[in-house]
């Protein structure tokens, strides 16, 4: 079997961290036919930046990948996978693809905004949308999905762009003599780095109903970040700033945390992987009761919800029931979330 694993970006020398889902997806897509018998041979196709990804840098590479995707011959494949269709579109064009499976993966922003362009897409691609079987990353976005192009057909499920790393991403004693609550999203407000703030600004009340001293850790990344630290300074709560990092190094900064806050008030958060991937570091998480959360975030058992307009108060108490509660999140990723699951709903989706 071959098959066409497509997105607009694939990871570079000079950008080797980004889109790297893409490539976890491909690699539990190569062993989906490891207990079939079937060598799956897959292709990675997208743009990759070799230099800064300047503005005519970019027109030129998506005026390739475009010209690639609608020309190339793509009756060599048996299944052609695409991610991020809105950046991928002239695939849809090409007459050779009629020969081939056609999968479209949804992503993060892909149902979000675009009205124009959306109608654009419905109007001239709508026969190749329709043929194709279509798959979403969280039941929350089968809801966005239908809403957006309801005559989709939705065939599968598939939970985590390649699953989550439980090897790299793995468990370790918490800090026991004080309680550190991470914020491991980048320091924007779509993010929730303003109601971060206003969880520092109660860190005494924290500290006085758990009995511990109470840290608070951020990543200074984001294009908010220096106003955000800054305003975090300002509340006297313990503050660790650490360096911006690598997806690979992003455990050693949760093992480091005893919770992690993930306060995205973002509509296109299709899963909230950044929340996982905490969750396998054994990480109990306060999250937003919206989008994908409340599918793995639940209460009592791998974290707390809020809702999208909790007052600080709010805030403040589901903190404090997860510094005195007992949670065991990892299981969740282990047993829904991990390459292994995901290589299996692949193999399904291939041999089904």
């Amino acid at each position: 079997m071959r098959v066409l694993n497509l997105n607009n970006l694939l990871p570079s020398t000079l950008y080797p961290h980004k889109v790297t889902y893409i490539m976890a997806m491909g690699e539990c897509m190569r062993h989906a036919g490891d207990d079939e018998g079937v060598t799956v041979d897959v292709d990675d196709d997208g743009i990759r930046y070799e230099r800064p990804a300047t503005l005519p840098r970019k027109i030129a590479a998506y005026a390739r990948l475009w010209w690639r995707c609608a020309t190339r011959n793509l009756s060599k494949y048996d299944i052609v996978y695409v991610s991020h269709v809105p950046f991928c579109w002239p695939i849809l064009l090409n007459p050779s693809l009629r020969r081939s499976r056609l999968f479209i993966h949804w992503h993060g922003n892909d149902l979000v905004g675009g009205g124009a362009a959306r109608l654009l897409r419905m109007l001239l691609l709508k026969g190749p949308m329709k043929r194709a079987l279509h798959i979403v990353p969280s039941h929350y976005f089968i809801d966005r999905l239908s809403e957006v192009y309801p005559w989709a057909r939705i065939l599968a499920y598939i939970a985590a762009s390649g699953g989550v790393d439980t090897e790299l991403f793995s468990a370790v004693e918490r800090p026991r003599d004080r309680f550190v609550i991470g914020f491991p999203s980048e320091l924007t407000a779509a993010k929730g780095a303003d109601a971060f703030a206003a969880l520092m600004e109660r860190h005494a009340d924290i500290e006085a109903a758990i009995g511990r001293e109470v840290e608070f850790a951020v990543i200074d990344y984001g294009s908010e970040a220096a106003k955000w630290i800054d305003r975090y300074r300002a509340t006297g709560a313990r503050l660790r700033v650490v360096g911006k990092m690598a997806r690979h190094e992003m455990p050693g900064f949760y093992h480091t945390l005893s919770m992690a806050a993930v306060l995205s008030t973002r509509r296109g958060e299709s899963l909230g992987l950044v929340a996982l991937e905490a969750m396998s570091c054994g990480l109990p998480v306060l999250a937003r009761n919206m989008c994908a959360f409340p599918e793995f975030v639940k209460p009592g058992e791998t974290g707390e919800l809020v809702e999208p307009d909790a007052p600080a108060e709010s805030l403040v108490e589901r903190t404090i029931a997860i510094a005195r509660g007992d949670y065991n999140p990892r299981a969740m990723v282990e047993s829904r979330y991990s390459p292994k699951v995901t290589t299996f709903e692949y193999r399904v989706l291939f041999f089904s």
